[in-house]
């Protein structure tokens, strides 16, 4: 039985979807590489920076101690724990 017109059209309407949906990822990941480079080299930067300037480097402790929540980062930057902290307070 030869297929209708309009089924011909609907397959081609699914296979586009699908094919832009593919597309539509690959950008996402794409565009979360390129945030996570950028995030390395703003990272890298801060740090040699900081290694030069003593000051500065008291100053960048201060905002990664106050704004770093997670516990796994601040275990993994030497920053004590958050409980710890409210709690010598």
């Amino acid at each position: 039985m030869p297929t209708s017109d309009l089924e011909k059209i609907e397959k081609q309407i699914a296979q586009l979807k699908a094919r832009k949906s593919k597309i539509k990822a690959r950008q996402r990941q794409a565009e979360k590489r390129r945030d996570t480079q950028r995030k390395i080299v703003i990272g890298a930067t801060l740090i040699a920076h900081a290694e030069l300037h003593p000051e500065w480097r008291e100053h960048l402790w201060k905002i990664l101690n106050e704004n770093v929540q997670r516990p796994y980062d601040r275990e993994l930057l030497g920053l004590e724990p958050i409980q710890a902290k409210e709690t010598a307070q």
